[in-house]
């Protein structure tokens, strides 16, 4: 587990906390999604996370519907963390606490970088149930692709 992240009962204040704490750390955006996923596996949040992926992943994913990390809201993440990761990566289901874990030190960099109020809601997303949720869709399609070959 990600040692910057707080136990899910203070992950609401955690969000809240980022939201007010870092209202003076307003920092350009980087020009690239490297470039972002390059700052944050240098910062503190991912300290203790062995592989970095899925957070170039997610960003990927809201370019192609238009949108930057900044401006990812919590309803077009949700869509994106439990319905297109799932029907495009082959992940296996075991894998989705990782992904969560992730996710929620990549939110917890933008919000208190980026000064991005949006991230704060995006971390909300990934509460207490979201390992869980993720688990199962990414359960659910396999299943689904297996039984479309045969």
């Amino acid at each position: 587990m990600i040692a910057m992240i707080a136990p899910r009962n203070r992950l609401a204040a955690s969000a809240r906390a980022c939201e007010q704490t870092f209202m003076l750390d307003r920092v350009e955006p980087p020009e690239s999604v490297e470039d972002l996923v390059r700052d944050f596996c240098d910062s503190p949040e991912a300290e203790a996370l062995t592989d970095i992926r899925w957070s170039e992943h997610v960003a990927d994913l809201a370019a192609e519907d238009g949108v930057s990390i900044a401006s990812l809201d919590a309803p077009r993440f949700r869509r994106i963390l439990f319905e297109r990761i799932p029907s495009k990566a082959r992940v296996d289901a075991s894998k989705a606490r990782a992904i969560i874990d992730e996710l929620r030190a990549f939110f917890l960099f933008v919000a208190r970088v980026f000064d991005a109020p949006r991230a704060v809601a995006c971390l909300k997303v990934l509460g207490a149930r979201a390992a869980r949720e993720l688990e199962r869709a990414l359960s659910e399609h396999a299943r689904a692709s297996i039984a479309s070959c045969t």
